[in-house]
């Protein structure tokens, strides 16, 4: 008899910690799933074993999303002394991100100090970036620092190729436009099932506007706070990091579906939503260009998951791209919500990181033989 592998998958983001168990021999099949508030709680460590101690789960392996990779990793590994180093080292890249990866890691290290840890990283979907795509126009000093557009949330991206692969396998080899819309939102331009183009660059602050983060900024911008305003190093992280985005329109609240509910009487939450579609259709016209047209466009992340409004909003102004959407579709949350006909399919796929990260996980201990071989931690 096979036995089956249990897996304990972690997944925090910036603003929750999501876990989950999956089992089986081939194909993972998830047993139970959870979610952390970062704002619940200081002790997400304790929150988090409790949780999964009151699942009587065992794991094999435990597998982390990790946001960035950096330059060095470009799939999945097994963590080591040497991979934490690293990754410590890209802290300033990822502040919101690493540190409580991190913090988790060394956590569970020393709960189950026999059972090996994993990483996926969200930048390696990225990683068939086009040096047109990749290379900024800085010169080559600072270049040569390792400056490059990284991109991020590949492993949501990742899995709506897969999902796409199962409904519909000719589509998902054509031009798509990937839309991770959530607290933490970027886009992606996919042809031939290659990422072709991202809106996320260096760091997870580029591109669309976000919950507290602004997205693209002028560089300019940043030099006169220093300079002119006198903001320190500090105060400036903490404004671009925790201050803008829809918290900084709305003046009040980075939650999407709390803003959608003050519309009415809210101009300044009505004025954060808008911008945020408005930045969306945006980027939709830049990657559709990129590819030379677009043939679908995949909404998931959970602001695009959760609210026909939304997606609305933004559709309405794409219709020079052949975007139709149906009302009735779009209001029951349906996978399609496409007009029959349209030129360009759209689809609502709710993103499942978690399940690819447990099949990067099976793949792995899929060859028995090397189960017991990750090298050492110290390594």
């Amino acid at each position: 008899m096979v036995m089956e592998e249990q897996l304990l998958i972690i997944n925090a983001g910036s603003s929750s910690i999501k876990f989950a168990g999956y089992s089986g021999t081939e194909h993972p099949v998830k047993r139970f799933s959870g979610q952390i508030k970062v704002s619940e709680s200081l002790e997400l460590q304790d929150l988090l074993l409790a949780e999964v101690a009151s699942k009587g789960f065992a794991p094999d392996l435990i597998v982390h999303r990790i946001v960035h990779g950096g330059a060095l990793y470009k799939m999945p590994v097994i963590i080591t002394i040497g991979v934490v180093s690293y990754l410590k080292s890209l802290v300033s890249m990822a502040p919101d991100h690493l540190p409580l990866a991190l913090s988790l890691i060394e956590m569970l290290r020393e709960r189950y100090p026999d059972i090996p840890q994993m990483a996926c990283f969200d930048t390696a979907f990225h990683d068939t970036l086009p040096d047109l795509a990749k290379t900024y126009p800085l010169s080559e000093r600072l270049r040569n620092f390792g400056v490059i557009r990284y991109g991020f949330h590949g492993l949501s991206f990742e899995y709506l190729m897969k999902r796409l692969k199962k409904i519909d396998p000719e589509l998902a080899d054509q031009k798509l436009i990937l839309a991770h819309l959530g607290n933490g939102a970027s886009m992606a331009a996919v042809a031939g099932g290659l990422c072709m183009d991202t809106t996320m660059g260096f760091t997870p602050n580029a591109g669309l506007m976000m919950g507290t983060r602004p997205g693209d900024l002028d560089p300019g911008i940043l030099l006169y706070l220093l300079e002119e305003k006198l903001l320190s190093v500090e105060e400036l992280s903490r404004e671009i990091n925790h201050q803008s985005g829809l918290l900084g329109l709305s003046t009040s609240t980075s939650d999407m579906e709390e803003l959608l509910k003050r519309m009415d009487q809210d101009a300044k939450a009505a004025n954060a939503v808008r911008s945020f579609c408005y930045q969306v259709q945006k980027y939709t016209g830049m990657l559709a260009a990129v590819m030379g047209g677009v043939d679908a466009i995949v909404f998931s992340g959970g602001i695009a998951e959760n609210n026909p409004l939304i997606r609305k909003l933004i559709c309405q102004h794409l219709k020079f791209l052949g975007i139709r959407i149906a009302a009735s579709l779009n209001l029951k949350n349906a996978e399609q919500i496409s007009k029959t006909g349209a030129k360009v399919k759209v689809l609502v796929i709710p993103a499942n990181e978690e399940e690819i990260m447990a099949d990067h996980a099976m793949n792995l201990l899929k060859n028995r033989a090397n189960k017991y071989s990750y090298g050492n931690w110290d390594s």
